[in-house]
């Protein structure tokens, strides 16, 4: 049986089922990667860069997740949707990120401890009588404030625009612990802003 490596155009991507994607990129069908390169990049860039310290380590994350994928493109074999196996594996490679930076950090206050600690994160005003765009910016901020796991189950939800069974993949929490966080983000949220929103 001979090889054959099949060439895409963008406009093709939306008629393309994922599976036959992912089946051309481990055939090494430089086209089919450049699709989903294309459809996910932007979206896993905003999502890295909210849990990240910096658009440029974000940056890294998601290149370095598409380049492990195209160098291990033989053996990619995704788990559920192509969409939910990008999300998680930049999350995790997030998550290595930050740890690894906490333990770096951790290191150098222990060879100098006389320095003085870096300052954590600056402190969020809201002016309720800003107008709806800086809302929305207020309301962003405030879900920064929330615990980790809300937090996250609140951008993949809202932001990214995923089901609750895509947050639940993607975070490795059931669908009914996804609704709870949201529940409880959603209360938070109507407690902090419903007041501002019935003047």
């Amino acid at each position: 049986m001979r090889n054959r490596t099949l060439t895409l155009v963008p406009s093709e991507a939306n008629n393309i089922r994922e599976a036959e994607l992912v089946d051309w990129v481990r055939a090494g069908d430089s086209a089919a990667f450049e699709i989903l390169f294309n459809d996910f990049y932007g979206p896993l860039l905003g999502y890295a860069s909210s849990l990240c310290t910096s658009v440029e380590e974000a940056r890294d994350v998601v290149c370095d997740v598409f380049a492990s994928i195209w160098y291990g493109r033989r053996d990619w074999e995704p788990r559920g949707t192509v969409r939910g196996y990008f999300f998680r594996a930049v999350r995790n490679r997030c998550l290595n990120t930050v740890r690894d930076r906490t333990r770096q950090r951790e290191l150098w206050h222990r060879q100098h401890p006389d320095d003085l600690p870096l300052p954590s994160g600056s402190e969020i005003t809201v002016d309720r009588d800003l107008d709806l765009s800086y809302r929305w910016e207020a309301v962003r901020a405030y879900i920064e404030e929330m615990p980790p796991l809300r937090r996250e189950a609140m951008r993949l939800r809202w932001i990214e625009k995923m089901s609750h069974a895509e947050v639940a993949n993607v975070m490795g929490i059931s669908v009914n612990a996804v609704q709870l966080h949201i529940s409880l983000a959603l209360k938070s949220l109507r407690s902090r802003f419903g007041a501002a929103n019935k003047k």
